[in-house]
């Protein structure tokens, strides 16, 4: 799968929090490693106004030298929703096409204002698909590309804060453990809560302690148990084998101690600092010993997939087709210098230069040669891709119906034939909504080239009131 911080030299992660802005600053060091290069935290409060937290974030780079670098963003978890997912799909965009529908059903807002990202967890032999779903509102994601509008960075990803640690957590074990384990990173009042198996991220939740409340032990040992019971009942019967602390070194001792006290399962600290390589300047000042930085580290240290990316769908297609074009640039780059290479030896052997030059001759017509079946080959692409384009299939019929579909209304059959027609057998309260649905299938664009006919509606009772029963055919009239 396509990873989206792949070979980039120098990398920024940062994170905006209601109290602080945080930025780590990695470079590839000679063996191809990443390594911290630099790291900064200003106050900021989110009533500072739009322009106040542009400058700074733009101060905080400057001091860390940025260029026009990459840049990821971990975004806090509770600006976002998850649901583990089982889906009848496998193939990438299918996936992508379903997680868009389904995102409208767990936020009140229609899919056009949210955007999305997935997580695959695993296949089944049946063509089904269990996914993480992440869902966020895109007027959160919105505001991030106005922040660093004018950095105008070279890419720009935005990823869920769970998923830097999961990264953190794997980069630091070294090795892929059986079982599952619990993330709990501390930076008070916020402690985010993430439950992962085999390097998958299966469910997280982010809440807060209030440290002044006198029973902020309870409290968070509460939360401990709501998030495996919410874990249980969403995702899966078994309970995490043990519990990992990160964060806010003094903070994690306590929690530990608290944990242990309760005796519910062996409970670890990950030193963020040491694991990440850090400097012990940095790792010993007071400046940075209250906040966590294990989400930023998890993204700097590892490749991320771009599935995760939250960035609008739009724009992450257009990051695949520049970063296609930059592969081709590449290559044809090479096979230039190639060429020359060869033209150079080929001109040292060579006493005459017609000979040489009749040689450069026949190799560049060999290319034509063989590049004109590719041509064709394209050219077959293409036409089919058109023909296709002229069919819908039965996903973009189900899309469709999903929008156009009238309230107290219900589906009970529905049969596509390809390019063919199309059979609806359902149920209404109401004899209007039937001829409403029959008008907007009428309409439809998806549908423009099917006649639309009525073949019956039928009323009849049933102990829970009158329900009438209806039969929708849409017949392919043109080529």
């Amino acid at each position: 799968m396509y990873k989206h911080t792949e070979s980039k030299k120098t990398l920024f992660v940062c994170q905006l929090t209601d109290d602080f802005f945080k930025a780590v600053k990695y470079v590839r060091s000679r063996n191809g490693k990443r390594e911290v290069a630099g790291l900064e935290v200003e106050a900021v409060s989110l009533d500072d106004g739009e322009n106040v937290l542009k400058e700074k974030v733009a101060r905080i780079f400057k001091k860390l030298n940025y260029c026009r670098d990459h840049v990821i963003v971990s975004l806090l978890c509770h600006q976002a929703t998850c649901r583990y997912l089982k889906i009848p799909a496998q193939n990438q965009q299918e996936i992508e096409k379903i997680a868009y529908l389904q995102a409208s059903r767990y936020l009140p807002y229609p899919a056009h204002e949210l955007t999305v990202g997935y997580q695959v967890i695993s296949a089944d032999k049946e063509g089904y698909t269990d996914i993480n779903l992440i869902i966020v509102h895109k007027s959160i994601i919105e505001k991030y590309l106005e922040l660093f509008q004018e950095l105008r960075p070279k890419t720009l990803t935005i990823a869920l804060s769970s998923y830097g640690l999961s990264n953190f957590y794997r980069h630091a074990v070294q090795q892929i453990e059986p079982g599952v384990v619990m993330l709990v990173d501390v930076e008070l009042p916020r402690v985010e809560l993430v439950i992962i198996s085999q390097e998958k991220v299966l469910f997280s939740r982010s809440f807060n302690i209030p440290r002044a409340n006198l029973h902020w032990q309870d409290l968070f040992l509460d939360q401990i148990k709501k998030t495996q019971d919410a874990y249980s009942k969403e995702v899966s019967s078994v309970a995490p084998a043990r519990v990992i602390l990160m964060g806010h070194e003094n903070a994690s001792v306590e929690f530990q101690q608290l944990l242990k006290e309760k005796g519910a399962m062996p409970v670890e600290i990950i030193s963020c600092g040491d694991k990440a390589g850090m400097p012990k300047a940095l790792l010993d000042s007071s400046a940075y010993s209250s906040h966590s930085f294990a989400s930023l580290f998890g993204f700097g240290l590892k490749d991320i997939d771009n599935s995760i990316n939250l960035l609008p769908f739009d724009m992450k297609e257009g990051i695949k087709r520049a970063s296609g074009r930059k592969d081709f640039l590449r290559i044809v780059f090479l096979f230039l210098a190639s060429v020359i290479m060869l033209a150079g030896g080929v001109f040292k052997m060579l006493d005459n230069k017609a000979a040489y030059l009749r040689e450069l001759k026949g190799d560049l017509n060999k290319i034509a040669n063989e590049a004109k079946p590719l041509a064709e080959i394209e050219h077959r692409l293409q036409l089919l891709d058109n023909e296709s384009a002229k069919k819908p299939t039965g996903l973009d019929v189900l899309s469709e119906l999903h929008e156009i579909l009238p309230e107290k209304m219900f589906l009970l059959n529905f049969s596509y034939e390809e390019a063919r027609q199309v059979i609806l057998r359902g149920q209404s309260q109401e004899i209007n909504a039937v001829s409403e649905l029959v008008r907007r299938l009428g309409s439809s664009e998806t549908l423009k080239k099917f006649s639309v006919k009525l073949e019956y509606a039928t009323k009849r009772r049933t102990p829970s009131g009158e329900v009438i029963d209806f039969e929708v055919t849409c017949l392919k009239t043109g080529k």
